[in-house]
């Protein structure tokens, strides 16, 4: 008979708890509701001593696949699998600005992404773009973890919204530099009329965000002159050139339909799409509406 979703949870809690401490000295088991940007989850949360942490079990995702499988024992492998990737997290490099700074990031979402969560976290808004702020954990290489600065985080350091927003460009920027290549061939020239180019960082993870890096449109404008920019996701953008022959409502057309058929919703930014008029220095938002009005 299939477990129900506490059933299961008491019986993942369970088998956490003990494999921690068969494996682990000093391990302390919880459950804790996780926060991120545009979700949260009950997660397993397992605390080591000498500020080791492994990542974060989470429950429902475990259930989904238990439901798919039916297999305890296969949930248990990979659980087991799981809290074997132990790292070391200092805590200052959180709750010490001085230390933090330096790992501050932005991320960007689509303002659709959002319900009430945007109370609990300092955020800018730029036309469908909200900017949220975050620290690079560098557990390992290619891993992603970050941890969300929120409205108590922010005042634990003392720095006003736009202080956190310049540190979190100059630190980003480093971290993860942008890059430009060609959605055909990844060459870098710029030499194709109608080329579609991606924008996004060297990791390729949440690389929408280097659009907002220090004259990032006006760096863009002296290759491009005017030049559509189109959201594909929260990890990159498509850019290309602006002429008189191209179409609009195929390139709208073009992101719906992506939108529709290839981005998880929570990694869509907008349904518009960008014109940027190099000589004015202006981003103009384009839609079916605005194209027909």
């Amino acid at each position: 008979m299939q477990l129900t979703y506490n059933e299961f949870k008491n019986w993942l809690f369970e088998e956490v708890e003990h494999f921690a401490r068969t494996k682990y000295e000093s391990v302390k088991v919880k459950i804790e509701n996780v926060e991120k940007v545009n979700e949260s989850y009950e997660a397993i949360i397992t605390i080591l001593e000498n500020h080791e942490v492994v990542p974060a079990i989470n429950i429902p995702k475990f259930f989904q696949s238990y439901c798919v499988h039916q297999n305890l024992n296969k949930s248990k492998g990979d659980m087991e699998l799981l809290l074997q990737q132990k790292q070391t997290l200092k805590l200052d490099w959180i709750t010490n600005l001085e230390i933090a700074k330096k790992y501050f990031f932005i991320k960007v979402f689509g303002i659709q992404s959002f319900h009430d969560e945007l109370e609990k976290i300092p955020h800018k808004k730029v036309n469908d773009f909200v900017i949220t702020y975050h620290i690079s954990l560098q557990l390992n290489q290619g891993s992603g973890a970050s941890c969300l600065i929120t409205n108590q985080l922010l005042k634990h350091y003392k720095i006003t919204l736009d202080q956190l927003h310049e540190m979190a460009i100059e630190s980003g920027q480093k971290q993860f530099p942008p890059v430009l290549k060609k959605s055909s061939d990844y060459a870098n020239r710029l030499d194709d009329e109608n080329q579609f180019y991606i924008l996004t960082n060297h990791e390729q993870n949440f690389g929408s965000a280097v659009l907002f890096y220090p004259k990032m449109l006006e760096t863009l404008g002296q290759s491009f002159s005017d030049f559509y920019i189109i959201p594909s996701s929260v990890h990159e953008l498509l850019l290309m050139q602006a002429n008189k022959q191209l179409d609009v409502k195929s390139l709208l057309a073009m992101l719906h339909t992506i939108n529709q058929s290839y981005v998880a919703k929570k990694e869509q930014i907008s349904n518009h799409i960008y014109l940027y008029h190099n000589q004015q220095n202006y981003l103009e938002t384009l839609s079916n509406e605005t194209l027909f009005s």
